[in-house]
């Protein structure tokens, strides 16, 4: 049993060696071992805490159908070696997937009784639009709880995503003009989600137009599109983790806010826990991030911004850290990561909630967040009103003009599956954003809030 172990590397350097079975550290007593496993996370601190180290773990495994699939895979794997009849735990999961890619720089193997467990090999095949969109539908029944099917040819399996839409990773070829699927030497470049929902219709050009807004507002984003793939209409989004030299492709370090904090995978909303909250965001920022002024205003602007657009489901997987590039060397330090599964909920049916996940300086809706709840944020997280107050009203002034680009560029960037939906959306997108930044800039502009606290 204590011959079975996990390996879980950050880049290439291995940081981790578990026993699947008895969820302990293996034997190891190097230091480079020590620190590659400090770089693990920006809030757990190996190895001090093996139950904040499981909660860890698990966000690396999808949360939707796919898991099924890795578990069964996992449990042929464990028995065929007689190590165990089930796969229960993250570790069992990954032990049984060697060479999954997995969030971040994580990739996983595994060694039984000192010789490595051999990965399926990935076919270096270029994949059509078609061969795209089986793979998204394969993802897509695998949300959908109907018991996983067959694997298909371009190893869709091997993509290891949260998220409760369907989504894969894919790796762009950029001199060659084409896709390829992935696996843990040849990284995915984009994230693939299907965004075809009867009832959300135009939902893909809304998310696409959000992140585009907040990146002409000054707000970091991932350069989405929406393209058409055998019929269903995706949201591809530009990995922000990526390092890409010479055509190589390599990982920066990222976490999603749920993880660095390690809580369980269902713990995402408010609703499900009320602590952490954005204060607790905000002070990890502050401890791990090598720009703490900087950091404020990166943060600041982010909720801002995401609350003038009505993107209600900023949760705490939906917001995460990025770390330091690993070749720029300095330690490991973090910053906000980039924003993605941003989406205005304008316009959307009445059956969804227009309650943010997380409130934001108590308020709970976009039309509650005004003067007084960004002053609440302020004095919670130690940030000068002062200096919340530019901030929002600069995020204000901006992102009017910001939408309006946005949606030119979408006329030639995106591929509308559903025409007259989309345009609805946007239009009452942009009724929305620009009521929502009159009123804040006004209510900022005419309170006395600022003076001192």
């Amino acid at each position: 049993m204590s011959e079975a172990r996990l390996i879980v590397y950050l880049g290439q350097v291995p940081a981790l060696r578990l026993d699947p079975a008895g969820g302990r550290y293996a034997s190891e007593d190097a230091a480079e071992w020590l620190a590659a496993a400090g770089a693990l996370s920006c809030g757990w601190q190996p190895p001090l805490d093996m139950a904040r180290l499981a909660n860890w773990l698990d966000h690396l495994l999808p949360e939707n159908g796919q898991r099924q699939a890795l578990a069964q895979t996992a449990t042929a794997a464990l028995e065929r070696h007689g190590i165990r009849r089930e796969a229960a735990s993250a570790a069992d999961v990954l032990w049984g997937n060697p060479g999954l890619e997995c969030p971040g720089a994580v990739t996983v193997g595994a060694e039984l009784a000192g010789e490595a467990v051999d990965a399926a090999p990935v076919p270096r095949t270029a994949l059509d639009d078609e061969a795209v969109g089986r793979m998204v539908r394969w993802a897509a029944h695998q949300t959908a709880g109907h018991g996983p099917m067959p694997v298909l040819p371009e190893a869709v399996s091997r993509a290891s995503l949260s998220g409760a839409r369907p989504k894969i990773g894919i790796r762009r070829d950029r001199n060659a003009d084409c896709w390829y699927a992935t696996d843990s030497s040849r990284l995915s470049t984009h994230i693939v989600k299907q965004e075809d929902s009867p009832s959300l219709p135009g939902e893909a050009i809304v998310e696409a137009v959000s992140l585009r807004t907040l990146a002409h507002a000054g707000i970091p984003a991932a350069k989405t599109t929406v393209r058409v793939f055998g019929g269903a209409s995706c949201v591809v989004s530009e990995r922000t983790d990526r390092i890409v030299r010479n055509g190589d492709v390599s990982a920066r370090h990222q976490e999603s806010w749920g993880q660095a904090a390690c809580l369980g995978t269902n713990e995402k909303f408010a609703y499900q826990r009320p602590d952490p909250g954005w204060p607790e965001f905000h002070a990890l920022l502050r401890t791990a991030s090598r720009y703490s002024d900087s950091a404020d205003e990166s943060f600041l602007n982010a909720l801002v911004g995401c609350a003038l657009l009505a993107h209600t489901d900023l949760h705490r997987q939906n917001i995460g850290f990025l770390h330091t590039d690993p070749a720029d060397g300095g330690g490991t330090h973090v910053e906000i990561a980039p924003m993605y599964d941003v989406s205005c909920s304008d316009g959307r049916p009445e059956t969804y909630t227009r309650a943010f996940a997380l409130p934001i300086g108590g308020a709970t809706t976009p039309e509650r967040f005004d003067a007084k709840a960004l002053a609440q944020l302020a004095d919670d997280c130690g940030i000068a009103r002062e200096l919340a107050a530019a901030c929002a009203t600069g995020v204000a002034a901006k992102l009017p003009d910001a939408l309006a680009e946005a949606k030119r560029e979408s006329l030639e960037a995106d591929e509308k599956r559903v025409p007259a939906e989309a345009n609805a959306r946007l239009e009452s997108m942009s009724r929305g954003v620009e009521s929502r930044c009159l009123r804040l800039a006004y209510d900022v502009g005419r309170n006395a809030w600022r003076r001192g606290r």
